[in-house]
C-alpha cells in the first residue's frame, strides 16, 4: 500500500470527502448542499488523507474567534491503522489556542484527543422528539407547568435579517467561546432556516427534508436558553407543548445585550420561512450539565446517541448553550 498523503482539500476532492462522510452517516441531517463540509471549507479548514489517488479519510474544523472546533475526523475502516487520522489531526489542531470536539465512543480517538490537549467535560446527548403519532405511552407525557407560549402569526417575519443574526451572534460568542458571525450568517441564509430571537436568547432551527434540527442556541442565563429552545421546539412540532418550570434556578446573565431594549424573553419574533408545525421529528444536542436535559427527558424526548464534549480550556458556558450537532 502506498504511503498516505495528507493535504488541504481541493474542489475535486469533495466527492471523495462526501463518500467518506456518507459511509459514516454524517450527511443524514443535510439532504442537500450546501452542507457542513462546505461550511468547514469556507470558514475553517478541511484536510484529506489520500492513498493511491483515493480519498480514504478527512478532517474538518470550524473557528469561533480563537476557538477551533474539530467537527470531523473520519478514516475508512481499511485505513484506520495507517496513521492517516493522527496525521490529519496533528495538522488541523493548533497547539496554543482553545480546542473543542464532540468525541464518539471510539477509544482510540478519545486517547488521541487527550494527547492533543483536550479533556472530557461532560456527555453530549442527541435527543429526538418524536412525531405526534409516535408519542410515548402515559408516563412519558409532556411536562405541564407554567409560562412559555409558542409564537403566533404576529411573531413571524419573512427571513432572518442581518440585525437579528448579528444580535444572535453577539450572544452566541459569549456562550460558545468565540465569534462566528460569518458562519451564522451563512447558516441563516440556507433554505429552511428560521431564527428565534428574544431580548436574551436565540435559537436557530432548520427544517431540511423530513428532519427539524435546533441549534445553535443560547441565552444569557440557563433559564433564557431553556426558554428559547422550548419555544423553538414547540413552534416546529404539533403536540402538547413542553413548558419551562417556574422553579428553575436563577443564574446571573453571562451577557447583557448591547442592542437596547428587546422583546420580553421567550416572546421574541421568529425570522425565517414559515412551516406549519407538522409530523417531523425534532433533534437537539444537549450538554449533560444543562438543566434542559432533565426537562426534555421527562417530556418524553429520546436519547438517540451520545458523544463526549471535550475541550482544552473552559471556554464554553455549557449551562447556557445548545450547540448544533455539526457546526458546534
Amino acid at each position: 500500500m502506498a504511503e498516505p498523503i495528507v493535504r488541504p482539500a481541493a474542489g475535486a476532492d469533495m466527492a471523495g470527502v462526501r463518500a467518506v462522510a456518507g459511509h459514516f452517516g454524517l450527511l443524514d441531517l443535510w439532504p442537500e448542499r450546501p452542507d457542513f463540509v462546505d461550511a468547514e471549507r469556507e470558514f475553517g479548514e478541511v484536510l484529506v488523507g489520500e492513498v493511491d489517488g483515493t480519498i480514504v479519510g478527512f478532517g474538518g474544523t470550524l473557528r469561533r474567534g480563537t476557538v477551533t472546533h474539530l467537527g470531523d475526523l473520519f478514516v475508512l475502516p481499511g485505513h484506520q491503522s495507517s496513521r492517516v487520522g493522527r496525521t490529519i489531526l496533528s495538522r488541523l489542531l493548533p497547539g496554543d489556542t482553545p480546542k473543542v470536539t464532540f468525541a464518539s465512543d471510539d477509544r482510540r480517538a478519545l486517547a488521541l484527543y487527550v494527547r492533543n490537549g483536550m479533556r472530557p467535560r461532560c456527555p453530549l446527548f442527541y435527543l429526538t422528539r418524536r412525531p405526534p403519532g409516535e408519542q410515548a405511552a402515559p408516563g412519558e407525557a409532556d411536562v405541564h407547568t407554567a409560562g412559555l407560549r409558542a409564537p403566533g402569526v404576529a411573531d413571524v417575519r419573512a427571513a432572518p435579517g442581518e440585525t437579528d443574526v448579528r444580535a444572535a451572534a453577539a450572544l452566541d460568542a459569549h456562550v460558545s467561546g468565540g465569534d462566528r458571525t460569518s458562519t451564522l450568517t451563512w447558516y441563516a441564509g440556507l433554505p429552511g432556516v428560521a431564527l428565534h430571537v428574544s431580548g436574551s436568547g436565540y435559537a436557530f432551527v432548520r427544517t431540511a427534508g423530513d428532519q427539524v434540527v435546533i441549534g445553535p442556541a443560547g441565552g444569557a442565563t440557563p433559564q433564557d436558553c431553556a426558554g428559547i429552545v422550548l419555544k423553538a421546539a414547540n413552534a416546529h412540532h404539533r403536540a402538547v407543548p413542553v413548558h419551562m418550570p417556574v422553579h428553575m434556578p436563577v443564574h446571573m446573565p453571562v451577557h447583557m445585550s448591547s442592542h437596547g431594549p428587546g422583546p420580553t424573553p421567550g416572546h421574541g419574533p421568529v425570522h425565517g420561512p414559515v412551516h406549519a408545525p407538522g409530523h417531523l421529528p425534532v433533534h437537539v444536542a444537549v450538554p449533560g450539565t444543562h438543566p434542559l436535559l432533565a426537562l426534555l427527558l421527562e417530556a418524553g424526548w429520546r436519547i438517540g446517541d451520545m458523544d463526549t464534549l471535550m475541550t482544552s480550556e473552559d471556554v464554553m458556558r455549557l449551562d447556557c448553550y445548545i450547540p448544533h450537532p455539526d457546526l458546534g
